[in-house]
């Protein structure tokens, strides 16, 4: 048994012992009170009956006893003594006694307890003792608690005798009228004290389980009650949170009603919040009727949470565009749709602005992309002209060269003003034309050659996309002038592909007689094959590998530049 179960074993036991003692004390103390009423009442009808007794007797002693030696008196006070002698009496300490008051003496003239008759000595007027003897001589009739001659405390009848001028008290011991409450409050006491103890015995053996699960439900309780006090605490902060967001949040049953709403929802449709209580959705927001909203519920619970744009009514009928993020809950059995909805009019204002100041900056690179184009076929005429006028051979197809090499250059700018995409450039639908435009240019003077372009998903910036039309230019326009010196029948193949990673891989290649061994295009006097160099490995930072026998195959490999 731990300390703190003693503490309560002897505490249950302290209280049962009170309760018990307090019940058995106001009974003993009622039924004593009832005691001492009837023994009061008993003395005083006995000393009532001996004082008229005695008057009766002293009346007939006067009238028949006067020849009696002493007188009348003297013959009634012997047949009190007489008749007393043979008296039982009452009570271990009960007594009558008699007296008279001589001088400021107290006499008496017998006491009689238990058929001893004696006659005490005398006491005076004015001690403490026989206060009930002294009563009876002072002519009253009563009872009283107070010492008698002894200096016992007794209860007492006192009854004057007004024919002998003397006076009779019936008295008892007040030990004796206790005595029995006395021994029935300790022998109550002892059983109310094994009592106590078995009841506590059989209280701590039977209820010990019962006030341990009581305990236990107890404690289970006090944590509930301190995870439910910080639940509401949390509520509390959530709400205040959601009370003063700045976005309007509302929860929302499965019929579109309104369960709750927080203040900026308030503030920014003009409505109290009363009144958005019993309002729904279909009411605010134009774009979900009543009949779209079961499908509308439906998505929502199987998704779980949705973000869209939409549009809600003011109190004053102004609209106003709002991106709504919605989520579905469940709590105690009912379905929520938890909601923010965020007023985005200055968003929507800047993207207007955007997309205003966007079609502007693109028409205008559409119309620098075409001027650039123009230009440039302006120098192309300038220097097919000059071509014209020379007399050289030698000149002649260094303006030609030029001429391919601007003509490679404007494609892409007029490839990028027809596009979609202004930063970038399909590079297949730009090679495309551009073997197209080499064909036409070289296919004339030099018999039966067919260029084939083969190109798979690839995107270039403007940069790269010049550098690489400029080396398929020079690569085919070689090819023109070198691989086939005997004219008849060929082919120029021209493939680029990614590889992964950003990685191109651009192949041009030919059928014909092949690049002559000693040819490097690192150190060579051909202009075309130096751009070529010059672009591989400056502009696009990559690298070029030449294969030669039964044809010349040229592979450049580079990363693709974010645009």
């Amino acid at each position: 048994m731990s300390m703190s179960e003693r503490k309560s074993f002897l505490a249950l036991t302290l209280i049962m012992a009170v309760a018990c003692a307090s019940v058995i004390g106001i009974t003993l103390l009622l039924t004593y009170r009832e005691h001492l009423a009837d023994e009061r009442e008993r003395l005083a009808v006995t000393a009532q009956s001996q004082a008229r007794l005695m008057e009766a007797v002293t009346r007939f002693d006067t009238e028949y006893s006067s020849d009696y030696a002493g007188g009348s008196e003297a013959a009634t006070l012997s047949q009190i003594i007489d008749a007393h002698e043979n008296f039982v009496g009452f009570g271990e300490t009960g007594e009558f006694t008699l007296a008279q008051l001589e001088g400021d003496q107290i006499v008496f003239q017998f006491r009689h307890r238990h058929g001893e008759v004696e006659t005490p000595a005398p006491i005076p007027l004015n001690s403490v003792l026989a206060e009930p003897m002294r009563r009876a001589l002072s002519g009253r009739s009563g009872t009283v608690i107070g010492l008698d001659y002894r200096g016992v405390t007794v209860l007492a009848a006192h009854e004057p005798v007004g024919e002998l001028n003397m006076g009779i008290v019936a008295k008892i011991d007040m030990s004796e009228v206790r005595a029995p409450f006395v021994r029935a409050a300790l022998a109550a006491g002892g059983f109310t004290l094994i009592i106590v103890v078995i009841s506590t015995l059989l209280f701590r053996r039977i209820g010990n389980p019962i006030v341990l699960r009581f305990q236990a439900h107890v404690k289970d309780l006090e944590l509930a009650i301190d995870e439910r006090m910080e639940v509401e605490k949390r509520l509390r902060i959530t709400q205040f949170a959601v009370d003063h967001a700045s976005d309007s949040v509302a929860l929302i049953r499965r019929d579109g009603q309104f369960a709750n709403v927080n203040e900026s929802m308030s503030r920014t449709l003009g409505y109290p919040r009363e009144e958005l209580l019993v309002m729904g959705v279909a009411d605010l927001d134009p774009e979900f009727p009543a009949e779209v909203w079961p499908a509308h519920w439906a998505d929502l619970k199987e998704q779980g949470s949705l973000t869209f744009e939409s549009r809600h009514r003011t109190s004053d009928g102004r609209e106003f565009p709002v991106e709504i993020l919605a989520n579905y809950v469940e709590f105690e059995d009912e379905e929520y749709n938890f909601a923010y909805a965020r007023d985005i009019t200055q968003r929507k204002r800047a993207e207007e602005r955007l997309a205003a100041s966007l079609k502007e900056k693109e028409v205008l690179l559409r119309e620098v992309h075409h001027r650039v184009k123009n230009n440039m076929q302006v120098i192309t005429s300038l220097l097919r002209m000059h071509a014209r006028r020379s007399q050289s051979p030698q000149v002649q197809e260094v303006f030609e060269d030029c001429q391919s090499r601007v003509g490679a250059m404007a494609l892409v700018h007029e490839t990028l003003y027809q596009s979609e995409d202004l930063a970038r450039i399909d590079f297949g639908v730009y090679l495309e034309k551009l073997c197209q435009n080499l064909a036409r240019a070289h296919g004339g003077g030099h018999g039966n050659i067919s260029v084939v372009p083969e190109a798979k998903d690839v995107s270039l910036g403007t940069d790269q996309a010049v550098a690489v039309g400029m080396v398929v230019s020079e690569l085919v326009s070689n090819a023109f002038k070198h691989a086939f010196p005997e004219g008849g029948e060929g082919r120029i193949a021209v493939s680029i592909h990614e590889t992964g990673e950003q990685g191109v891989e651009l192949v041009v290649e030919d059928n014909g007689v092949g690049l002559s061994a000693d040819v490097d295009p690192d150190n060579t006097d051909t202009l075309g094959l130096r751009l070529v160099s010059a672009a591989a490995t400056g502009e696009l930072g990559g690298t070029i590998e030449i294969a030669r026998g039964g044809g010349t195959r040229f592979t450049l490999r580079f990363k693709v530049k974010d645009a």
